[in-house]
């Protein structure tokens, strides 16, 4: 009986180790970090790439997008605001107009789905950014 107690007091320990017999990975809190993708405008897929700062529900950061082979940074203007899952950032690009990102932040902090504006984009183009 007392190995029978054992065995089940010890199956949760076990499920808590991956197969390395270290703990399992945390989940994501912040989305602080790089983020890489794709947006996507008039059915053609342009590369971006942000650094995303988090402190609070505020967030800071640039990046960059490539638009017919030309690299054009942005920084966020303002501090933008998250509040998971709704992120929501404005743009200023090296050359105008200026821009806005706006959208969803997965569960796990690991993909981020929304909608992009800015110089070179016809109207609201579709981004998704993962983690890098």
């Amino acid at each position: 009986m007392r190995r029978v107690v054992l065995l089940i007091l010890g199956l949760p320990l076990l499920a808590a180790c991956d197969s390395s017999g270290s703990a399992v990975e945390v989940m994501q809190t912040s989305i602080s970090g790089t983020w890489v993708g794709e947006v996507t405008s008039s059915g053609v897929a342009m590369p971006v790439s942000i650094e995303l700062t988090e402190a609070a529900t505020f967030v800071t950061g640039s990046g960059s997008v490539t638009v017919r082979g030309d690299a054009r940074g942005f920084s966020v203007s303002d501090p933008g605001s998250y509040l998971h899952p709704l992120l929501s950032l404005s743009l200023i690009f090296d050359n105008p107009p200026p821009g806005t990102l706006a959208g969803n932040v997965s569960e796990d902090r690991m993909v981020i789905r929304a909608t992009m504006t800015g110089p070179g984009f016809s109207g609201i183009a579709d981004l998704e950014l993962r983690r890098e």
